[in-house]
């Protein structure tokens, strides 16, 4: 198989992607410089403006959008399930790898903790606004402007 860097003829905007994926970083760069705002505004407010909306705005602007970025459910559910897997073997081998060391594994009421509730909400819109950007946004664009195999993008 040969792969070939040529691009696509149909460009997502009139911005050259390597261009606003630079962007992209140098404004989350200067706004974490510069501004000390809340974690849960940090978390939850500047990544969905600097990460979501450019990825909303990409499937806004290709066809079939929605269901490329995870958005739909024919993928949403699938791929939350598979994330929960993936988060529970590598929290059960954690715990194997433990007590295989003898360290003792203390079990934590976490479920109890206001804290915890709180931490795991700003925790999963971390994750889902950084996947949506890296995983949705940034690897499809790459796929689709250069026309590569999805491994390779």
């Amino acid at each position: 198989m040969k792969l070939s860097l040529k691009r696509s003829s149909r460009s997502v905007s009139r911005i050259p992607l390597l261009f606003q994926i630079i962007g992209l970083f140098v404004i989350w760069l200067l706004y974490r410089t510069f501004f000390t705002m809340p974690e849960w505004f940090d978390e939850v407010i500047a990544k969905a403006a600097v990460f979501g909306l450019p990825a909303l705005l990409y499937a806004r602007s290709i066809k079939n959008g929605s269901e490329k970025l995870g958005l739909s459910s024919k993928r949403f559910w699938s791929g939350m399930y598979m994330g929960l897997f993936v988060g529970g073997v590598y929290g059960f081998v954690g715990v194997l790898r433990a007590l295989t060391s003898g360290v003792h594994v203390e079990p934590a009421l976490l479920f109890t903790s206001s804290g915890f509730w709180y931490q795991f909400f700003l925790a999963m819109m971390t994750a889902w606004l950084e996947s949506l950007f890296f995983f949705g946004f940034l690897m499809n664009a790459v796929q689709e402007e250069y026309r590569l195999p999805e491994a390779v993008a």
